[in-house]
C-alpha cells in the first residue's frame, strides 16, 4: 500500500516528465520576410514552431503556434556569440511590422552579435489573437457623443464576441501568459543554435524578461530593462493611482520651474477645468490617421484628452511640450499634437487587443 501511495503521489511528476520528453526539439524553418526589409542589413527570416500550451494538465492540447522570427545577422557572424533579443511591449505590440523603423536603433549592436526580433505569440505574424471589430468600434465612436456606460457596454460586448470567435477557432486562451511566452523565447534560442541570449525588454517586455530570468535563467546572459513592469505589479488595480501620480509630477514640475510656471501658471487648475469643460461639451477636431493616411473627425472630450496626454508621457521628448498642449486645448487651439493624440490613443492597427486582454486576464 505504501508503495502504491508513493506511485500515486509521483504520478503527476512522471506525467509531467513524460509530457516534456514527448515534445519535439524546437526547430527553425526559413521563410521569406513578411515585412518591409530595411536596407543595409543581412536578414534571415522564418518560423519556430512551439506548443500552444506546455501545461501537463493540458497534455491533450496538440495545438502549435508558429512564431515569426527575424535574425539581423551581426557583422562578425563567424564568432556566433550570444545574440540580443528584443522583447516588445503591450502585451500586444506587433514587432516585425515595426522592424523597418526599429532596425537603425539596434545597428550599434550588430558589430558584436546578431539581433533577433520576433512577434510574440498571439501577435502579428505569429498566429495573432486579433479583434478587428474592437478596432472598428474605436473608429466608429470617434465622432459620436457616447456616454461612458454605453461605451463600456459596447466595448465589453465586442470583446466577448471576439473571445467566443477565437475559442470557436480552437484557440486555448489559457495558454497566453508571460510564462508561456518566456518558454517561447527559450525555444527560439534553442532552435537558432544559441546557448544563451541577451534580453532587451521595453515596458511589458520587461515583465517578459523578468519571467525569463525566473523560469529559464540558464538561457539568459544579460538583461536590459527599460520602463519596468515588475512581476508583482497589478497593472489594472494600480493604473488609476499611477495616472494620478504622473500628472501630479508634471504639474509640480512645471510649478517649480520658473520659466514654465510663468508661461503656464496654475497648470493643474487649467487642466482639470479643461477636462470638465470638454466632458460637458466635447469639441470636434480633425486629426491625421497615420495608419490609413486619412484625416478623421474626432469628438474630443475630457476623458480622451486625459488618455491622449497620458500616452504622450511615454515619449520623453514630448513631456516639455505638454503644458503648452494643455493651454492650447484650454483655448480651443488644436495643432499637430492632436495627430499624436490620435496615433497613441487609437493604435488598434498596430496593437492586438485579443492578446492584451488574454494575458492580463490570465495574470
Amino acid at each position: 500500500m505504501t508503495r502504491l501511495l508513493r506511485l500515486i503521489w509521483l504520478l503527476p511528476l512522471l506525467l509531467s516528465v513524460g509530457f516534456a520528453l514527448a515534445q519535439d526539439e524546437p526547430t527553425f524553418e526559413p521563410a521569406p520576410c513578411p515585412f518591409n526589409r530595411p536596407s543595409g542589413f543581412s536578414i534571415q527570416c522564418g518560423y519556430v514552431t512551439v506548443p500552444e500550451s506546455r501545461d501537463p494538465a493540458l497534455a491533450d492540447d496538440t495545438n502549435t503556434i508558429r512564431l515569426a522570427v527575424a535574425i539581423f545577422q551581426g557583422y562578425n557572424a563567424q564568432e556566433n556569440p550570444s545574440p540580443l533579443i528584443y522583447l516588445d511591449g503591450g502585451p500586444g505590440s506587433r514587432t516585425l511590422d515595426s522592424v523597418e523603423y526599429l532596425a537603425a536603433s539596434f545597428q550599434r549592436f550588430l558589430g558584436a552579435r546578431d539581433v533577433i526580433f520576433f512577434d510574440q505569440r498571439g501577435v502579428g505574424y505569429s498566429q495573432s489573437l486579433d479583434c478587428p471589430e474592437y478596432t472598428e468600434l474605436g473608429y466608429d465612436m470617434l465622432n459620436q457623443p457616447v456616454e461612458n456606460d454605453d461605451l463600456l457596454r459596447q466595448s465589453n460586448e465586442t470583446l466577448l464576441a471576439c473571445r467566443d470567435q477565437l475559442v470557436a477557432n480552437g484557440v486555448n486562451l489559457a495558454a497566453y501568459t508571460s510564462a508561456e511566452s518566456a518558454a517561447d523565447v527559450a525555444d527560439i534560442i534553442t532552435a537558432l543554435g544559441y546557448e544563451r541570449a541577451n534580453l532587451l525588454g521595453v515596458s511589458y517586455g520587461t515583465r517578459l524578461a523578468l519571467t525569463m530570468m525566473r523560469d529559464h535563467p540558464d538561457f539568459v546572459r544579460t538583461v536590459i530593462l527599460d520602463a519596468v513592469l515588475p512581476l508583482q505589479a497589478n497593472l489594472y488595480n494600480e493604473f488609476p493611482a499611477n495616472t494620478n501620480r504622473v500628472f501630479n509630477t508634471l504639474f509640480e514640475g512645471c510649478a517649480k520651474d520658473p520659466a514654465c510656471n510663468q508661461k503656464y501658471p496654475n497648470l493643474e487648475e487649467v487642466f482639470y477645468q479643461t477636462v470638465d469643460r470638454l466632458n460637458a461639451e466635447p469639441e470636434s477636431v480633425s486629426a491625421f490617421d497615420f495608419y490609413t493616411g486619412q484625416r478623421r473627425e474626432i469628438l474630443l472630450n475630457g476623458d480622451a484628452l486625459i488618455t491622449g496626454l497620458f500616452s504622450l508621457l511615454y515619449q520623453t521628448s514630448e513631456i516639455p511640450r505638454l503644458p503648452g498642449y494643455i493651454y492650447d486645448t484650454c483655448n480651443s487651439k488644436y495643432n499637430s499634437f492632436v495627430d499624436d493624440l490620435f496615433y497613441l490613443a487609437h493604435e488598434g492597427e498596430y496593437f492586438y487587443y485579443g492578446l492584451y486582454i488574454a494575458i492580463n486576464s490570465n495574470e
